[in-house]
């Protein structure tokens, strides 16, 4: 267990050492304000003592309770999910009530409810270890949890997330394979559970990145997922806020088989024929045939931010324009980011969708025309490095014959253009949305700009023929 220690009393943090690491306990101290927000910014700790009476930095005599009320305050925007234990003193009396307004119980780390923020006398030192024990005792406990890596290089927050969820499901060990990450801050992990006879626990898909973002996903699937047939999505299992500083996670369960992704079977030349028409099935339940009128620009900022469109604008000349008109739109709910990885599909070609943070509502041809676009588009996606298409081929977007002469999969793009076409109140809304999808691919450095630059001439001229 990796204790910080803040506290200026070196006579006291002595005797605390000395208690601490007779417990087992890696100890790191902070003797002033300064210290305990740097350590508290930059390193992991399964637990924090803090003495509210500290000074704000080395060598002043300033030492005062409302300095570690701020280094608490800290601590719950930078560690949230960490428990606090404060040291009392007849100092820190008139703090009390605004710390216990943190301080309930909670399964921190897949046991035993503890609270969150506790209180301990300060001279009552000898009586510390039982206190110290509950939270002891259930951090060794995931060293129970065996993790099989793969190569991967996970984060000490990742890791505790992770055994966390194996224990709170009776695992013992776990396969960790990645499905995404990086492009939202957020990874997405495949997760094998398997108990201490080695059966099988659970299949899962978890989601891990800061709180803010895990929260958002869980409101989206209680809103607009659970909309969805069963079997169009996995079932979350649990949500986990506690236990890895600043890092939160959301876990689905995934049925036996789910092993490809839309990118790998399209590499694969295995595609089967259905594969768009079944995606399109899974969230019919989304679509409606109620019309608006909308402006380009409406679409676009369910892409792209104001602030953000401004910075690639410029690229290009007639996008402002362009932006002002008004067009018919089917405004439904979308999954809003549904490129290749975000669809697991099994053996027998039934696929299913995964990572709901973007989902909400926006144009109802938004889906397929990601599906499409993520084939070159996507930093993972089987068409990135590609020759085709060609600038002069991205120039003839609107005209599928002669854009998709020598695709290496054009049966696929077919599929998606035909359900955003399905799906839309008319081709300028396709046209709207491939524009603001690919008007948001500037923004990336690693993007082919010419490319995409190409394929945004040919879908303007694509909707001056609507």
């Amino acid at each position: 267990m990796k204790v910080l220690i803040v506290e200026d009393d070196q006579d006291f943090t002595d005797e605390l050492r000395e208690t601490l690491e007779g417990e087992g306990a890696q100890c790191t101290f902070a003797a002033n304000k300064e210290a305990a927000l740097t350590k508290i910014r930059n390193e992991f700790f399964d637990l924090i003592l803090l003495d509210l009476n500290i000074p704000t930095s080395d060598g002043p005599l300033d030492g005062d309770p409302v300095h570690g009320h701020s280094v608490f305050g800290a601590a719950r925007v930078d560690a949230p999910g960490t428990p606090v234990i404060v040291l009392t003193g007849s100092s820190a009396e008139k703090f009390i009530p605004s710390l216990l307004e943190h301080s309930a119980k909670v399964d921190v780390w897949g046991g035993a409810q503890l609270q969150m923020v506790a209180f301990h006398p300060k001279h009552k030192l000898d009586q510390f270890p039982a206190l110290l024990a509950q939270y002891r005792d259930e951090v060794g406990a995931l060293r129970t949890v065996e993790l099989k890596r793969n190569g991967l290089t996970l984060s000490e927050s990742e890791e505790r997330l992770i055994r966390i969820f194996a224990r709170t499901a009776g695992g013992t060990k776990v396969a960790i394979s990645e499905i995404s990450g990086g492009l939202s801050g957020t990874r997405v992990l495949r997760l094998k559970v398997t108990n201490a006879a080695g059966m099988v626990v659970h299949n899962t898909v978890c989601k891990i990145g800061e709180p803010r973002a895990i929260r958002d996903e869980d409101e989206k699937y209680t809103k607009y997922v659970s909309r969805l047939p069963p079997e169009a999505t996995p079932r979350k299992l649990k949500v986990l806020e506690h236990g890895g500083k600043a890092t939160s996670g959301i876990f689905y369960g995934l049925a036996e088989g789910f092993e490809q992704n839309a990118f790998d079977i399209v590499q694969a030349r295995s595609v089967p024929v259905d594969i768009v028409d079944r995606i399109a099935k899974l969230v019919s339940r989304w679509a409606g045939n109620v019309e608006s009128r909308r402006s380009i620009r409406d679409v676009r900022r369910r892409f792209l931010t104001d602030e953000k469109a401004e910075l690639v604008k410029p690229q290009v000349a007639w996008s402002e324009a362009f932006e002002d008109a008004d067009i018919q739109v089917k405004w439904n709910c979308a999954h809003g980011d549904l490129h290749g990885l975000n669809v697991l599909v099994s053996e027998e070609g039934t696929p299913i969708l995964i990572d709901y943070g973007d989902a909400g509502d926006g144009p109802s041809s938004m889906d397929a025309i990601t599906l499409e676009l993520s084939l070159f588009s996507h930093p993972k996606g089987p068409l990135r490095a590609a020759q085709w298409p060609s600038n002069d081929q991205a120039l003839l977007w609107g005209d599928l014959d002669r854009y998709l002469i020598d695709c290496p999969y054009p049966d696929f793009v077919r599929a998606c253009r035909k359900w955003a076409l399905d799906a839309a109140a008319g081709e300028r809304e396709v046209a709207a949305v491939a524009y603001s999808y690919l008007l948001r691919q500037l923004r990336y450095q690693d993007v082919d700009t010419d490319r995409a630059k190409a394929l945004l001439e040919g879908i303007k001229a694509y909707y001056d023929q609507t």
